[in-house]
């Protein structure tokens, strides 16, 4: 007798995210400051040397812009096991002899969920407080005074499993698909395998694996299958209203998979494309699973 269940599978750690800003579903943290983007955009100048300390890692392929011109303004990227830290002070006499520049800094988060509310450090006064931004196109964007000695924006962070980037390939989503399996052995969005198992069965149930996304960017989820497994199609479900099977569920998009070859351990490896859909909210992702 042949069964057609449905099977909701998801990454242990995180579940679907599309918010505006990484982990929240508001733009821009409550305050009163507006933030506009800035029509000239500058790549800056990076800090050579690190002034936090050891425990603080230089993070140089994550770049800083600025609406002020190149050689301006200098800026750095430090991080820690929680935090991230972005730096920035004005080189000497960078507009007329001013030690004081209003600009916008912005950067993007790539590699990480933003939690929490950032704060403006300025070690000189020892004045902290918190700093709103704004998120579009997949850039935070903060409004700050420069001055000619060194203040950063700090704020806690969460390793993102899968870089949300236009330019990134599948087949970069993929490598680190596979990473994420091999380094974590019992997700439970697979079957029990036997200790040091990782290769594909005919029972292994597909995994999914995704992260966050900005509202208007480019969602994709990397699925590992058994092809025989699938029926070829994906939903997302409204987590906030999800309920228990057989009572229906919130289907808020559906599509099709998209297949992208074989899997280095067996089985087959599709994409979930889902970049047309733009409400923000937490969701599951569903595939229907032919078993017997």
């Amino acid at each position: 007798m042949k069964k057609t269940p449905l099977v909701i599978l998801f990454l242990t750690i995180f579940s679907l995210i599309i918010a505006t800003i990484n982990n929240s579903c508001a733009p821009k943290t409550q305050g009163i400051e507006e933030i506009s983007i800035p029509t000239k955009d500058f790549l800056t100048d990076r800090i050579s040397d690190n002034p936090f300390g050891e425990e603080w890692v230089i993070r140089e392929n994550m770049p800083v812009y600025s609406n002020l011109e190149t050689g301006q303004i200098i800026t750095g990227v430090f991080q820690n096991e929680k935090q991230l830290r972005i730096s920035f002070n004005l080189v000497d006499n960078p507009v007329s002899g001013s030690n004081k520049v209003n600009c916008i800094i912005s950067f993007n988060p790539m590699y990480f969920f933003v939690m929490g509310t950032p704060v403006l450090v300025d070690p000189g006064t020892e004045k902290k407080r918190d700093i709103d931004y704004l998120f579009k196109n997949e850039r935070l964007y903060y409004n700050v005074n420069a001055e000619d000695h060194l203040q950063y924006i700090e704020f806690s962070v969460a390793s993102r499993k899968l870089k949300n980037l236009g330019s990134l390939t599948v087949e970069d989503k993929i490598k680190q698909a596979r990473m994420i399996r091999w380094i974590r052995q019992k997700l439970e969005s697979w079957s029990p395998l036997a200790s040091g198992q990782i290769i594909a069965q005919p029972t292994l149930r597909p995994i999914i694996s995704h992260g966050g996304y900005a509202v208007d960017g480019t969602k994709k989820a990397v699925i590992w299958a058994n092809n025989s497994k699938l029926t070829g199609t994906f939903e997302l479900l409204d987590a906030s209203n999800n309920r228990q099977h057989p009572a229906p569920q919130p289907v808020v998009y559906s599509g099709n998979l998209e297949e992208a070859g074989n899997h280095i351990w067996g089985g087959n490896n599709y994409i979930a494309d889902f970049s047309d859909f733009n409400q923000e909210g937490l969701y599951f992702v569903r595939v229907k699973v032919n078993e017997t």
